[in-house]
């Protein structure tokens, strides 16, 4: 079954690895930071010209997800962050066919 959504594929660059590199003594690369890149499903987009678009309607919740998920002090996340700041420090794959091949209905969690 074919889904009304796209997926954003969502790995960090070099950027994110020399601020994440800055909260710990510990030595990341970056192949091993983007090994398990996070996908995010976000409403249709039909074409490639309109992922700029989504990309606006979603930067913030995805910035913040990425630093969350490598520390949740949000007094060491950048400020002020901003959609260019996102472009530098992320890289976003548009997949805009999602087929559903579970047998189970869709549920969400936190």
């Amino acid at each position: 079954m074919g889904l009304n959504r796209s997926i954003f594929v969502v790995r960090p660059t070099g950027e994110f690895l020399d601020w994440l590199i800055s909260l710990d003594e510990e030595e990341f690369t970056l192949e091993q930071v983007a090994s398990d890149a996070t996908a995010y499903l976000v409403p249709l987009v039909d074409c490639s010209d309109q992922l700029a678009n989504r990309v606006a309607d979603f930067w913030e919740q995805i910035f913040e997800d990425q630093l969350e998920e490598w520390s949740t002090d949000e007094t060491t996340w950048p400020s002020p962050r901003s959609l260019s700041m996102f472009q530098r420090w992320f890289d976003v794959q548009l997949h805009a066919t999602v087929i559903d091949l579970a047998d189970l209905p869709i549920m969400e969690f936190e």
